[in-house]
């Protein structure tokens, strides 16, 4: 039996942390999973016409670590990943992944004057 998803990125409940964490040892297969369930409830809600749902799912989705995750991995990971974002940089190693993770853990004030300051 495999260990939960948490125990296997590195973290158990509570708030999020801001350590890094073993990119090879994600549960993939579960966090693609956990994405596709979100993603399929939203577009129930959507069709049921249950509005506020939708907008509590949606945030669930972005605040989720398996969401982030997912997000990071699609951007590092596609052929137009040589191609800098709006922050300027380009994620081409390990440690480069993995600051991009934790800065997208960190909250929006945070992130804005981050990229506020790469922008100036």
């Amino acid at each position: 039996m495999t260990a939960p998803f948490a125990a296997r990125i590195g973290r158990g409940a509570g708030a999020p942390s801001h350590d890094a964490m073993d990119w090879q040892a994600i549960g993939w297969p579960k966090a693609h999973r956990i994405v596709r369930r979100l993603q399929a409830r939203i577009v129930k809600a959507t069709q049921a016409g249950r509005w506020n749902k939708v907008k509590t799912l949606q945030r669930l989705l972005t605040h989720s670590s398996s969401g982030k995750v997912l997000a990071v991995r699609r951007v590092t990971e596609n052929p137009g990943k040589r191609t800098p974002g709006l922050d300027g940089e380009i994620w081409g190693t390990w440690p480069a992944v993995d600051r991009g993770e934790t800065a997208s853990r960190q909250g929006a004030k945070e992130r804005l004057e981050l990229l506020a300051g790469k922008l100036a």
